[in-house]
């Protein structure tokens, strides 16, 4: 009887080396893949980050009329804000009139709105890139008559 000498055919040895060649590959592409989330994610909090500064500004000085702009007062050249601003209209009572009064007079001191800051990369228009923050803000007589404070 013939006795088998330790150790590996070559077809043995071929076959390792395709699988450890196999899993190396995985192992790339899922570390490359990774690294792009991250990347992502990384941008989507850079976004959100000055879409809550821009509104707190806005908030802050009370200017509404500025639709969009830029960030290069932030050394950021890579993102685009832009402003939207809804009136919020509150249901009036018909059956009690003092509550209508008090809506009326409110309204002439000032206005209610939806506050919404959008970002988004300058050189893209895609939906799924852009970041927002919303509020509601109320809106002084002096900046609905375009004086700002």
């Amino acid at each position: 009887m013939r006795r088998r000498k330790a150790g590996f055919t070559l077809i043995e040895a071929l076959v390792a080396v395709a699988l450890t060649g196999v899993g190396v590959v995985a192992a790339l592409k899922g570390v490359a893949a990774m690294s792009s989330n991250q990347s992502k994610l990384i941008t989507k909090e850079r976004m959100h980050a000055l879409a809550v500064e821009k509104y707190q500004e806005i908030i802050a000085i009370q200017d509404f009329a500025t639709p969009n702009g830029d960030f290069t007062d932030h050394n950021e050249s890579r993102y685009l804000w832009q402003m939207t601003l809804n009136p919020v209209t509150l249901p009036s009572s018909t059956t009690n009139s003092t509550t209508a009064q008090t809506a009326t007079q409110q309204s002439n001191a000032g206005q209610l709105n939806m506050l919404t800051v959008s970002v988004h990369p300058t050189n893209s228009s895609s939906p799924n890139q852009t970041e927002s923050v919303s509020g509601v803000v109320w809106e002084s007589p002096q900046a609905l008559n375009g004086v700002t404070q």
